[in-house]
């Protein structure tokens, strides 16, 4: 069957829930736009339709259900926008099984299950957004999804089965206050994680030893159980917790934690320089925990770059990586804007301290350099891009 797109409306077989996969394995598909009037999807209607690149889904739609392996093996996905799209009840299983072009998804409220293997292998996936409506993320749904950074859990998360998230290997950060409701993280459920670095439970979650599984945060020999290390984390530690918790904070709110912030530095600048230079029991410092941060907070890092611009190159104790380390991989679109702040207020503001060997054409052309690094555009959120022109920019003649 030849078609290179195509518009469903209600009339259409698709419509059914018993219409079959009649776009699967189409190869020449490569649009499709689901009117107002759809409201179901069928199983495996546009599985392995390996040339499908945009799916259009309007706002306001009437979308209920989404089959089981609906769009799985489409390579060339890109993005889709669910959050609009209709009342959809659930994520089924394996819908977007092995999407590996897929970079952003949103996950609307109504959807109160992701389904066993959803994104199973989405290996390019990097920007998932939840909103406010997801109670339980099913077995296996993100594993082995290698270019995730970040995940920001909704509030009304109750439970993480197993192996969610497992062989995650860019994981970062994993943010999940300690007002949050969630009741059980499953075994496995962040195994082969081995980047994660920024983690804290709240005190309600239950889960084992084995949830971290082959994660170097938790490397260490023998058995040790982190649970309480994760649920005490920031005990005593003021402003590491600020750190992690300004991350879903409102820029109003961050600003007001600034301002208490500064004030203890002037009242008592000895108290924060100590607790700048202290890693907690998982080797990060406040820089660290701010730049690998779901969503990156531009106010927090100025404020220590301005006052702490030497700790830029400090690395963990336990675990070795400096801040630079974690920023320079992060996914989000953010992260090029803040690398090159970083390297304006350190590198460049450090030259005023060489004396008067100086050469001011040498110091104009690294700021220049500087701030000729590429800005992604928001649908821009290929990291193996991103890093490449980080690398091509820094090193240009």
């Amino acid at each position: 069957m030849a078609a290179s797109s195509t518009k469903m409306g209600r009339n259409d077989l698709f419509t059914q829930a018993n219409s079959g996969a009649l776009f699967s394995h189409l190869t020449s598909l490569t649009t499709v736009e689901i009117s107002k009037t759809v409201e179901v999807i069928g199983k495996s209607f546009f599985k392995q339709c390996s040339t499908l690149t945009n799916v259009i889904l309007h706002k306001d739609a009437g979308l209920k259900t989404i089959d089981s392996e609906s769009f799985a093996g489409c390579k060339a996905l890109i993005n889709i926008n669910l959050g609009d799209a209709g009342p959809i009840i659930e994520i089924p299983e394996k819908c977007f099984f092995s999407c590996t072009s897929l970079r952003t998804v949103s996950i609307p409220g109504t959807a109160t299950i992701i389904r066993k293997q959803a994104f199973y292998g989405c290996i390019s996936l990097v920007d998932v957004e939840f909103q406010e409506g997801v109670k339980t993320i099913g077995e296996s749904s993100f594993a082995k999804c290698s270019g995730l950074t970040t995940i920001p859990l909704p509030s009304s998360l109750k439970v993480i089965s197993s192996k969610a998230f497992e062989n995650c290997t860019s994981l970062l950060g994993v943010e999940i206050p300690q007002d949050r409701d969630l009741k059980k993280i499953h075994a496995k459920a962040f195994a082969g994680c081995w980047a994660l670095a920024n983690i804290s439970l709240p005190y309600s979650a239950i889960f084992t030893h084995n949830t971290f599984q082959n994660c170097n945060l938790f490397a260490s020999e023998g058995e040790w159980d982190p649970t309480e290390c994760l649920r005490m984390r920031y005990d005593g530690s003021p402003v590491h917790n600020i750190c992690y918790d300004s991350s879903s904070q409102t820029s109003d709110t961050v600003n007001q934690l600034l301002q208490v912030w500064e004030e203890l530095s002037l009242s008592n600048t000895k108290w924060l320089e100590d607790r700048l230079r202290y890693d907690d029991d998982l080797g990060m410092n406040p820089f660290h925990i701010v730049v690998t941060s779901v969503n990156l907070k531009k106010e927090i890092l100025e404020f220590l770059l301005n006052r702490y611009p030497k700790k830029v190159l400090v690395s963990g104790e336990f675990n070795a990586k400096t801040m630079m380390d974690y920023l320079l991989i992060h996914s989000s679109k953010e992260a090029v804007p803040l690398i090159q702040m970083t390297l304006q207020k350190v590198f460049v503001t450090s030259i005023n301290d060489w004396g008067m060997g100086l050469i001011p054409k040498w110091k104009a052309d690294l700021e220049q350099h500087i701030q000729s690094l590429h800005v992604p555009t928001a649908g821009d959120h290929d990291i193996q891009t991103r890093r490449k022109l980080v690398r091509e920019d820094t090193t240009r003649e």
